[in-house]
C-alpha cells in the first residue's frame, strides 16, 4: 500500500462533501424540513420521552474551484482543527472506509445509526479522535467499539461522556493495522446519543493512503429494538426502561450474521418502530426508509440515501414486534391490514433495491403475526418477484438463555438467531458461512454477559465446561468448519450441564402464597381443544383434578380462558418479589408451536402481564413452573388486581396434549416452613417396603421447593403413608 508519509492528523472537516461521491449521503438537512410529531411506542417496549428537535444546519459554504492536479499529487497534511482545503478533502475517502448511513454535519462525520462507523489502515501504535456527543446523560450515553485487525472482540470500548479528545486504541505493536470503529448504541431513542468525529490522529505513526477494501457481499438490515440490541446485555430481566449502558448493538443477530457471511453491513433500526403507517399506537419506518438519517420526530439528515452508490445484495427486514398489539382507529390491526402494509413496505424497498434479495424475518419476541407477513411475501412472489423470502425466527427461550431488559432477547438469544438467519441466507446465495464467528461469539457471551463464576458451580461440571472451551481453541488451531460446529455444540451442552451450588438466601424464602385457582373444577373457565378438552380427575398434581386439552392444526388449537365471574385478587405492592407458579403438562415438547402465552390480566389485552410459553423450558410430562413477575412482558406494575387468566397455544402444526394445574402467586422461590414435610420424608424413608404410590410421593416431596409445592407434597406424602 502507498503510505501517506506526512499525514499525522486527519481533520474531518467534511463540509465540502460534494467532493465525496464515494462516501455518504452527506447533503446537510434542509433547514425548513418539517418536524414529524413524536409518536408513542408500542406496549411491548418502554415509552419514549419526547425528544428536543435537532438544530438546523447552517447553509454550506461555496466549494472553491480546484486547481488542476500536478503530475505527482502532493501528500496532504491535515492540521488539527483547521478546515481541509478542497484538494485535501478530496483525498479523505482514499483512506477511510465508511460503514452504514453516516452523514456530515457542521464539519463532523456523524454516527447516528446502530453499528455505523468506519475502518482505516494505519502504521502506528494507536489512534486518537476528537469526538462530540448529543447527550451526556448516563442513561443515554453514546459509546464506540474499536476493533483491531478483524478481531470479533473489541480492543477497546470508548464511552463518550463529554465533547473532547479520546484514545480509541493504544499499545499496538509496530507495523500496519486495520482499525474498525463502530457505534454501540442505537439511533436517537430515549435520548440515545449521536456521536461526531471532528478529527483523527495516529499515535507514533501515520495513515495508509489506501482504505480497507470493501467486502464482496453487503447486507442491509431494517429493524426495531431487537435489531438495535435493546437491553441485550442483561440476562435476568432486570431493568424497567431503555438505557444505552444495557445495550450492545455490536452483538446482535444482525451484526453476527454479517460477520459469519463475511459481509459489509448497514443497519437502520430504532426501538418502538414498525411499518404500518396509519397506526395510532406506534410509528412507521415507511416515510424514513429513503432518507439518510431520519426517524419519526428526529430528522438528523433528510438527504435522500443514495441506494445506487450504496446498494446491498441482501435486505433483511425485521419489523413486526411492535405491530402485534398496535391499533388503527382504536381497533387492533387486523392480519389483512398488516399484509397490505407489509406489501407496501416491501414494494418501497424493492423500488430502491431492484436487484437485491429481500428477506423478511420475525419472531424472536413472539410470532403471532407470522401468517400475515408470510402472506405478503407469497403475494409478491406470486406476482413475479422471485427474490423475496420469509425466514422463520423462533421465539427466544428465556428459560434457557435468559431475558434482557423489558423481555428483550439476550446476547445469547441473538447468537442463536444469527445462526439460523445465516444458514437461511447462505442457502439463498449458495455460500458456506464462517461458523467460527459463532464459536467466538459464544465465548465472548459467556465471558462478558453470563459471568460464569467457578465458585458457584460443582467442580466436576465446571471442569467439563472448561474442557469444552478448550475444544473451541483447538478448533481454531485446526481451522476446520466442522470442528467449530462440533466444539460449539459441546460447549453449549457443557453449559447446560453446569450444576449450581445451591445457596438459599433468606430474602428468597417465604411461606406466603395466594391461590388463584386450584383447577379442581371448570367453574367460569372456557376450554378449547380442536381434538378434545375438559377435566382430568385421574392424572392431576394436586386436588380433585386439572384442566386438559388436546389440539392441533388450528390458530387457537388449545385455549384455557377465565374471564367470566372474574377473580378479585389484589396485586401485591411488592410484586417484583413474587412469582407466578403453576404446573403444566405437555405430552411431546417437539409438537409445541413457537406461539403460546400465559396471560394474567386486570383488563384483558390492556392491563396484563404475560409470558411466552415456548421460552419456559417445558419438558415431557408435568413441569413445575415458577415465573418471576419482574421479568414478565406487559405492565404488571400498573395492575391493581388480578381478574382474568388465559393460557393458550396457537398455530399448532402437530397434535399436543396440554394440562394445567394449581395456579398461584408465590412470594418466594423457597419455602420457609418445611418442618412437617421433613418429618414426613423421614417417616417415609423408614418404611421397609414402600409401595409404588409411596415411592412416587416421596420423590415428589424431596423435589419440593416453594411453600405451595411443599404443602402439596406434604398432603400427598401423608395420604400415601396412610
Amino acid at each position: 500500500m502507498k503510505k501517506l508519509t506526512l499525514l499525522r492528523v486527519l481533520a474531518l472537516a467534511l463540509c465540502l462533501c460534494t467532493l465525496l461521491p464515494l462516501a455518504i449521503g452527506c447533503t446537510p438537512a434542509t433547514p425548513d424540513d418539517p418536524k414529524e410529531p413524536t409518536e408513542p411506542t408500542e406496549p411491548t417496549e418502554p415509552s419514549e420521552p419526547t425528544e428536543p428537535s435537532e438544530p438546523t444546519e447552517p447553509s454550506e459554504p461555496t466549494v472553491p474551484s480546484e486547481p488542476s492536479e500536478p503530475t505527482e499529487p502532493e501528500q496532504p497534511d491535515f492540521p488539527t482543527g483547521e478546515p481541509a482545503t478542497a484538494k485535501e478533502q478530496e483525498s479523505i475517502t482514499d483512506f477511510l472506509r465508511l460503514h452504514g448511513r453516516t452523514f456530515v454535519q457542521n464539519k463532523e462525520l456523524k454516527l447516528f445509526w446502530t453499528y455505523s462507523g468506519f475502518s482505516v489502515n494505519i502504521v502506528g501504535t494507536g489512534l486518537e479522535a476528537e469526538l462530540t456527543t448529543t447527550n451526556t446523560d448516563p442513561n443515554a450515553i453514546g459509546s464506540l467499539c474499536v476493533y483491531v485487525d478483524g478481531s470479533l472482540a473489541p480492543a477497546n470500548t470508548v464511552v463518550v461522556t463529554k465533547n473532547g479528545s479520546y484514545t480509541l486504541v493504544e499499545g499496538l505493536t509496530d507495523g500496519e493495522h486495520t482499525i474498525e470503529v463502530r457505534k454501540k448504541n442505537e439511533a436517537i431513542y430515549g435520548g440515545s446519543a449521536t456521536l461526531g468525529f471532528k478529527s483523527l490522529s495516529v499515535k507514533d505513526g501515520e495513515f495508509v493512503r489506501n482504505a480497507p477494501e470493501a467486502k464482496e457481499l453487503k447486507i442491509a438490515f431494517v429493524g426495531d429494538s431487537i435489531t438495535s440490541g435493546f437491553g441485550n446485555m442483561v440476562t435476568d430481566g432486570s431493568g424497567e426502561r431503555f438505557t444505552t449502558p444495557t445495550q450492545d448493538g455490536t452483538m446482535t443477530y444482525a451484526t453476527l450474521t454479517a460477520r459469519a457471511l463475511n459481509a459489509d453491513v448497514e443497519i437502520i433500526s430504532r426501538s418502538g418502530i414498525a411499518f404500518v403507517r396509519d397506526s395510532s399506537s406506534h410509528s412507521s419506518f415507511y416515510d424514513h426508509y429513503e432518507k439518510t438519517a431520519s426517524l419519526p420526530g428526529n430528522v438528523a439528515s433528510s438527504a435522500a440515501w443514495d441506494f445506487d452508490a450504496h446498494g446491498a445484495d441482501i435486505i433483511v427486514i425485521n419489523l413486526c414486534t411492535n405491530v402485534a398489539g398496535a391499533t388503527v382507529n382504536g381497533q387492533r390491526v387486523t392480519d389483512a391490514h398488516m399484509t397490505e402494509e407489509a406489501i407496501a413496505f416491501l414494494e418501497l424497498v424493492r423500488e430502491n433495491n431492484p436487484n437485491a434479495f429481500i428477506v423478511w424475518t420475525y419472531g424472536l419476541m413472539g410470532d403471532g403475526r407470522r401468517a400475515a407477513l408470510e402472506k405478503a411475501v407469497d403475494t409478491l412472489v406470486d406476482a413475479g418477484d422471485y427474490d423475496l423470502y420469509y425466514s422463520v425466527m423462533a421465539p427466544q427461550n428465556t428459560g434457557k438463555n435468559g431475558v434482557g431488559v423489558h423481555s428483550h432477547p439476550t446476547v445469547q438469544s441473538h447468537i442463536l438467531a444469527a445462526e439460523k438467519l445465516t444458514d437461511d441466507i447462505a442457502d439463498i446465495l449458495g455460500l458456506v458461512p464462517n461458523t467460527s464467528v459463532f464459536a467466538r461469539a459464544q465465548l465472548l457471551c459467556d465471558d462478558a454477559y453470563r459471568l460464569l463464576d467457578a465458585s458457584a458451580y460443582e467442580p466436576n461440571s465446571y471442569a467439563a465446561y472448561l474442557a469444552a472451551r478448550e475444544g473451541i481453541n483447538n478448533a481454531y488451531l485446526s481451522s476446520q468448519s466442522d470442528a467449530f460446529t462440533t466444539a460449539l455444540t459441546a460447549l453449549r451442552e457443557a453449559y447446560a450441564a453446569l450444576k449450581i451450588k445451591e445457596v438459599i438466601r433468606p430474602e428468597d424464602m417465604s411461606s406466603e402464597y395466594i391461590v388463584i385457582d386450584t383447577c379442581d373444577e371448570k367453574g367460569s373457565w372456557t376450554f378449547t381443544g380442536t381434538v378434545s378438552s375438559g377435566m382430568d380427575t385421574q392424572n392431576q398434581v394436586a386436588g380433585a383434578g386439572c384442566f386438559t386439552s388436546t389440539g392441533g392444526n388450528a390458530q387457537y388449537a388449545v385455549n384455557f380462558m377465565h374471564t367470566g365471574n372474574p377473580y378479585d385478587i389484589a396485586m401485591p405492592a411488592d410484586y417484583a418479589d413474587w412469582y407466578l407458579e403453576m404446573w403444566i403438562y405437555v405430552d411431546d415438547p417437539a409438537n409445541m408451536s413457537p406461539s403460546g402465552d400465559i396471560e394474567v390480566s386486570e383488563v384483558m389485552d390492556n392491563k396484563e402481564f404475560s409470558y411466552l410459553m415456548p421460552n419456559i423450558g417445558l419438558e415431557a410430562g408435568w413441569n413445575h413452573v415458577l415465573l418471576p413477575l419482574s421479568t414478565a412482558r406487559g405492565n404488571a406494575s400498573e395492575m391493581s388486581a388480578i381478574k382474568n387468566v388465559r393460557i393458550f397455544w396457537v398455530n399448532l402444526t402437530k397434535t399436543l396434549t396440554f394440562k394445567v394445574d394449581d395456579i398461584v402467586l408465590a412470594r418466594g422461590k423457597y419455602a420457609s416452613d418445611r418442618a412437617e414435610l421433613d418429618a414426613l420424608i423421614a417417616e417415609a424413608k423408614a418404611v421397609a417396603s414402600p409401595d409404588a404410590e409411596l415411592t412416587a410421593a416421596l420423590g415428589f416431596a424431596e423435589a419440593a421447593t416453594t411453600q405451595r409445592y411443599v404443602d402439596i407434597a406434604a398432603e400427598r406424602l401423608q395420604a400415601a403413608l396412610k
